[in-house]
C-alpha cells in the first residue's frame, strides 16, 4: 500500500502506521476493536497508542467510564510536519554555531539508503531563485520515490529553482520526464549516456547519486573548484545534447 510509505516519511513504524490506519478506519473506538483491526495484541496496541498519542496522532475520549481511541484529521497531519519544520529551523543556528566548518580541505558528506538520497536531493532546494545542472537517469529514483519526487519537484518551482538537465537518451527516460509534475526544467538528451546515477551541479557544490540495486548511496563535495570543473563538462555536453 502506497500510503504506507508515505506515513513512514512521518516517522512511524510499522505497528503505528497499522493501529493509526485501523483507528481512521474505525472512527472512535475500544482498543479491542483497534487490536482486532490492526492484528495486533491488545498489550502491544496500547503501548502503540500511548506513542501515537504522545506523537499527536490520536486522542481519546471517555465514554461509559471506557477509554475510546481517535485519530486526528488526516489534513492536519501537514501541520505536524510544519510544526517539526518549524522545531528544526530554531535549532540550526544553534547548530551551525556547533559545527567545525575551518578546514583547508574540501567538506565531503557521504549518504547511503533512500533517506540518506533524500537529504542530497533536499539539499539542493536551498538554492532559491538559482540554477541547478544534472546529468544522468530519472527513472530509478522516480519510481522508487514517487511521491518524494512529486513534492522536491512542487518545492523546486515554489522556490524559482531551474534547472538544466541531460537525460540518457533511452525511451523510458524520455516517457518520465514528460510527467505532469516535472516543473522548472530544461531537459536535454544525451545518447549513449550509460549511467546507473546522476550528478547534480549546484552554485556550491557537486553532488553524485547511484541508484544501483538496493545499494542506494552518494556524496556531496562542497568546493567551488569542482563545481568550475563539473560545469565546464556539462556544458561541452548541453551542446551535443538534444531535445
Amino acid at each position: 500500500m502506497e500510503v504506507v510509505n508515505e506515513l513512514k516519511e512521518l516517522n512511524l513504524d510499522e505497528n503505528e502506521i497499522k493501529v493509526f490506519l485501523a483507528c481512521l478506519k474505525l472512527g472512535t473506538t475500544k482498543v479491542n476493536d483497534i487490536s482486532r483491526e490492526a492484528e495486533l495484541i491488545r498489550t502491544t496496541t496500547y503501548g502503540v497508542l500511548k506513542s501515537l498519542k504522545e506523537k499527536g496522532f490520536i486522542s481519546t475520549i471517555i465514554k461509559d467510564n471506557i477509554t475510546h481511541f481517535q485519530a486526528i484529521e488526516p489534513k492536519l497531519l501537514v501541520d505536524l510536519l510544519e510544526e517539526k519544520k518549524e522545531r528544526i529551523a530554531s535549532v540550526i543556528p544553534k547548530l551551525e554555531g556547533i559545527a567545525n566548518i575551518a578546514s583547508p580541505f574540501p567538506k565531503v558528506d557521504f549518504f547511503e539508503g533512500e533517506n540518506g538520497i533524500k537529504t542530497i536531493f533536499s539539499d539542493l532546494l536551498k538554492y532559491k531563485n538559482q540554477e541547478v545542472k544534472h546529468i544522468g537517469v530519472v527513472s530509478p529514483w522516480m519510481e522508487r520515490a514517487r511521491m518524494f519526487t512529486i513534492i522536491y519537484y512542487r518545492k523546486k518551482a515554489e522556490r524559482n529553482i531551474h534547472a538544466r538537465s541531460i537525460v540518457a537518451d533511452i525511451k523510458k527516460e524520455r516517457e518520465m520526464c514528460k510527467r505532469d509534475f516535472v516543473k522548472n526544467s530544461d531537459i536535454r538528451f544525451f545518447k549513449g549516456l550509460d549511467l546507473k546515477g546522476s550528478i547534480f551541479i549546484s552554485p556550491e557544490s557537486v553532488s553524485f547519486v547511484s541508484y544501483q540495486g538496493e545499494n542506494l548511496r552518494g556524496f556531496i563535495v562542497h568546493d567551488k573548484e569542482f563545481v568550475k570543473m563539473q560545469s565546464f563538462f556539462f556544458e561541452e555536453m548541453w551542446k551535443k545534447s538534444v531535445k
